[in-house]
Formats: C-alpha cells, sequence, structure tokens
C-alpha cells in the first residue's frame, strides 16, 4: 500500500468516526432530555429546579417554596445525582444553578 493509499484510508476512517461522534452526541442529548422530563415529572422537583437560577440558596428555595429547607436539600440532592443542577461554594453558603 503507498503513502497516498494509507491517507486516503484514514481519512475515510476519521470520517466515519466524526459520523459516530456526531451520532453519540445527539443520541446523548436526548437521553438527557428525556431524564430531565421523567425527573421533572414531581411539581416540587420542578418547582426547585426552576429557582436554582446561580442566586438561590437551599434557605433561599425552602422559604420561596414554603418548604422545609430538609426536604429542599434532599430534593437538591436528587437534582445534583441526576446532573441537572450544581452547587457553587461561596463562603460557608451553597448557590444552586440549573446545568442542563
Amino acid at each position: 500500500m503507498t503513502n497516498d493509499e494509507m491517507l486516503y484510508a484514514l481519512r475515510r476512517i476519521e470520517l466515519k468516526l466524526d459520523e459516530m461522534i456526531t451520532i453519540l452526541k445527539m443520541s446523548q442529548a436526548v437521553s438527557i432530555e428525556t431524564r430531565k422530563e421523567k425527573i421533572l415529572e414531581s411539581p416540587l422537583r420542578k418547582a426547585v429546579y426552576s429557582l436554582c437560577d446561580g442566586k438561590n440558596t437551599v434557605s433561599d428555595i425552602a422559604k420561596g417554596l414554603g418548604k422545609s429547607m430538609s426536604l429542599v436539600s434532599q430534593v437538591l440532592s436528587k437534582l445534583q445525582e441526576t446532573g441537572l443542577v450544581a452547587e457553587e461554594r461561596i463562603g460557608k453558603q451553597r448557590i444552586y444553578r440549573r446545568v442542563v
């Protein structure tokens, strides 16, 4: 096999790999959306998620919803486990924001 033939074969492989990566990314996006819809079927989770705007603490969210901090903390943990919410520590406070 000549160098040109090898380069041609490698380019074809590269194109196929790029196609496969694109398909995997599309599949992952659908999977994330499906998971998000499933998790947010709960009205409480949906309400907590909506208040995760990068400005609110557990206390702020609990007050805003009229729920206990313990309950809101449990919901936030579940949202973090599923990758929908992230926390940022600022001093002793934890601020929550939506990721997806």
